[in-house]
């Protein structure tokens, strides 16, 4: 019976918590008859309200306590372009402008993203290909960055126009008007073979088989004597206009400066015809070239005009610019106008380092 009335006073605690319960039992029951299974199929009714809950938290606890789970977390996705910054979103300036550092994806700008970010990106192709015109750090691509872009037909990255590569970005050839070091003699960007550097890029000189103007008056391409053009020179011209010395190193020229000097105390006592060709000029200067020009230290010049053709065999004075005197020293020689070429009979310089300067005329 105790047990019966334990297992009431349970159902009537729960009961108490939940709301209301009505335990019916039957009296006639005797109580040295009463078994478990006598309270279990006596009736008994719960009730509660329907809005009743029953407790949570800890079993072991206080039944009454909560335990709240409820959070404020917004999970929703944002709306790119609304200007707030929302779940999923690395930025959002509220408009459609890909030139700011806010995509209209709502992504941060980025080089590579097919964008030009102003002010930051001078292009932005969508790749990281370097050479196809915008590099991989959305730099533009131009000639003698190092990099041969579409349109270059190389790109070494430097200002020498003597390599292989131009600085136009274009290979080196003869006839592009710049000498290549160690394969082109000259190059004067033109095509004519009548001038000081003909075809190939190497220097005019007698015998090549191009008559060059004003030097030569014939050049039959060998150097045969006797066949009619001896030493590029018909065999109608004078005695002094045949059987001639050339100057023709470039280094004589009134345009060169001093790499190596040089000296003309070698020539012969007695005088030598000569005449300038190729590099060095065709004639010998009429004013005074700067200290230290063709060569040398002090250049020398004509003092005095080119005789015409009628005049025959003139004298004149070659003078030599040292120490500020233009005529620090003064040569005599004689001139001859040979019709295609000037000759002069030079005669040897009386110290070192003195030397005869070409011209082109």
């Amino acid at each position: 019976m105790r047990g019966v009335l334990g297992l009431v006073a349970g159902l009537v605690a729960i009961a108490g918590a939940a709301g209301c319960l009505v335990v019916k039992i039957d009296t006639s029951d005797s109580l040295t008859d009463l078994s478990l299974s006598d309270t279990l199929t006596d009736s008994f009714t719960l009730t509660s309200s329907p809005t009743d809950t029953l407790p949570t938290g800890d079993p072991t606890g206080d039944p009454t306590s909560v335990t709240d789970t409820d959070t404020d977390t917004d999970t929703t996705p944002g709306v790119c372009g609304d200007g707030q910054v929302g779940v999923g979103e690395a930025c959002d300036d509220g408009d459609a402008d890909n030139s700011d550092e806010c995509l209209a994806s709502c992504e941060v700008a980025s080089c590579g993203d097919g964008f030009v970010h102003a002010g930051v990106e001078a292009c932005d192709d969508g790749n990281q290909n370097g050479g196809d015109g915008c590099e991989p750090d959305c730099t533009l691509g131009e000639c003698g960055d190092g990099v041969v872009q579409d349109g270059e037909q190389c790109d070494d990255g430097n200002g020498d126009n003597a390599d292989e590569c131009l600085t136009t970005c274009l290979n080196a050839s003869c006839g592009d008007g710049f000498v290549r070091a160690g394969v082109e003699a000259c190059d004067d960007g033109n095509a004519s073979d009548t001038d000081a550097c003909v075809q190939g890029c190497v220097a005019a000189s007698c015998g090549d088989g191009f008559v060059q103007a004003g030097t030569e008056q014939c050049d039959d391409g060998n150097q045969t004597p006797g066949d009619g053009c001896d030493n590029c020179i018909s065999d109608a011209l004078p005695p002094e206009c045949q059987g001639i010395a050339v100057l023709q190193e470039a280094s004589r020229n009134v345009s060169a400066g001093t790499d190596e000097v040089e000296c003309d105390l070698e020539l012969p006592v007695e005088g030598q015809w000569s005449r300038f060709s190729g590099p060095a000029g065709t004639t010998m200067p009429t004013v005074a070239p700067p200290e230290f020009a063709c060569g040398t230290h002090a250049p020398g010049w004509l003092n005095g005009a080119i005789p015409v053709l009628a005049d025959g065999i003139v004298a004149r004075d070659v003078c030599f610019h040292w120490e500020g005197n233009t005529c620090n020293w003064k040569v005599p020689i004689s001139v001859r106008n040979c019709g295609p070429f000037v000759m002069f009979k030079l005669m040897p310089v009386p110290t070192c380092a003195l030397r005869y300067c070409g011209s082109d005329g």
